[in-house]
């Protein structure tokens, strides 16, 4: 590289870093805060005006978190959203359509599952739900894999995988560009008839490769329903009573319409079918520290098959290795719930974004749990609170490996419930 062929790069280089900078700071003017300090700290502060600041575990420290606040679409989301917005910034309730999602608890029982199987994803969550099939007799899995040549497995060495007892059940479908395993974040399916609901827009980037795979489900005639409010399926935890959503999802929609949380609430109880009870909010100071990405990595909803009736039971992470602040969440989170009139228990669990270990995360169906193993001791800990509240346990050890990636079973699965959708 001669001299003036570096001169025009570094001129190059220089002028997209002034672009960055003057149009981060025109982005974040109304912050209204001095910033100091190293461009880290500039960014981290610029960072700290989205919702996902409240997780805790976002720091501006990588290309990855760069690349995706770079890759915002503001656009996208006013057209998304322009079928519900009043004037001036105001949320129009009338125009939301009234659905209602499927319950997660058991008490709809699953008829299929989908998982999706890019080259990332482990093949142990193949020998998993084998397993499982052979548990469950009437359940039938999709496995969705890439339509390319680089496809690291053929569907034959998929099918060797699966019991011969098992693969009439078992449907494996092709589809084209998607390298995301997180089946649950895109969609939630709906109580009743051959629907889905899709996210329109995720709580916090817009992510389209997790409605490809969605949509293309509608080549196995039931309808896809684009959702008017955005949500991602790991904050969102559908109980027999009421819908448990994540401060993240909340605030972003709050920040959205210049509205307020009561307002909210009645939108999304509206899209969802069920009152709302938001969690990782401070229901005295009103302040929203959500303590993880996605709630159903911090608590589930449970169905108590000991006691007659139809009765919900939350199961809450603790958390005996983490901060004090940390753990002050998860308590806080505790007395909202017993607020509601919910009883809690709680479960072991690690929230460390370097060693995450979650026994929340878990797919329920009737008096059957699927969850995760990590090959701990706390693994039986774990069991034995589903076991007490009724449940026959199938450890899932493919969340020792999905677990590295922020998930466990219930992230990369979608869940359909007799009742619901039927994919033959």
């Amino acid at each position: 590289m001669d001299f003036e062929d570096k001169r025009a790069y570094f001129l190059s280089r220089l002028i997209l870093s002034l672009i960055l900078f003057f149009w981060v700071n025109t982005h974040f003017a109304y912050a209204k805060q001095p910033v100091a300090g190293s461009c880290e700290q500039f960014l981290n502060q610029a960072f700290s005006y989205f919702p996902e600041r409240r997780s805790g575990r976002t720091k501006f420290n990588s290309k990855r978190n760069l690349l995706s606040y770079l890759l915002w679409e503001n656009r996208k989301l006013e057209n998304v959203m322009k079928s519900i917005r009043g004037p001036y910034r105001s949320l129009n309730l009338d125009a939301i359509q009234a659905l209602q999602l499927a319950t997660e608890t058991g008490s709809q029982e699953l008829s299929t599952i989908r998982i999706n199987l890019p080259n990332s994803a482990p093949l142990t969550i193949v020998q998993d739900y084998d397993r499982v099939l052979t548990e469950i007799k009437t359940l039938k899995l999709v496995i969705i894999i890439p339509k390319t040549i680089f496809f690291r497995d053929s569907e034959a060495d998929i099918r060797k995988m699966i019991s011969p007892e098992n693969q009439s059940r078992v449907l494996i479908l092709k589809a084209d560009r998607f390298q995301n395993m997180w089946a649950q974040d895109g969609s939630k399916p709906l109580a009743f008839g051959e629907s889905t609901l899709m996210q329109p827009y995720g709580t916090v980037y817009y992510r389209p490769e997790y409605n490809r795979v969605t949509k293309f489900l509608e080549n196995f005639d039931f309808e896809i329903i684009e959702g008017q409010l955005p949500f991602e399926g790991g904050n969102v935890i559908v109980g027999d009573y009421h819908v448990f959503m994540g401060s993240d999802q909340i605030e972003f929609l709050m920040d959205e319409f210049d509205s307020n949380r009561s307002e909210i609430y009645k939108a999304y109880e509206k899209q969802f079918g069920k009152p709302v009870i938001e969690i990782g909010v401070n229901q005295s100071t009103k302040i929203a520290i959500q303590p993880a990405f996605h709630i159903d990595l911090i608590m589930t909803v449970v169905r108590d098959w000991t006691q007659p009736g139809v009765v919900n039971v939350v199961v809450i992470q603790y958390d005996a290795y983490g901060t004090s602040a940390y753990k002050r969440r998860l308590d806080l989170i505790s007395e909202n719930v017993l607020r509601h009139g919910y009883q809690v228990i709680r479960i072991p669990g690690n929230g460390r974004y370097d060693n995450l270990v979650s026994y929340n995360n878990v797919i329920l169906s009737g008096r059957t749990a699927l969850v995760p193993k990590y090959n701990l001791p706390t693994d039986e800990t774990a069991y034995d609170v589903y076991r007490l509240l009724g449940y026959n346990v199938i450890p899932m050890s493919s969340s020792e490996e999905t677990i590295k990636y922020d998930g466990a079973i219930r992230c990369i699965s979608e869940t359909y419930r007799v009742g619901c959708i039927s994919i033959e």
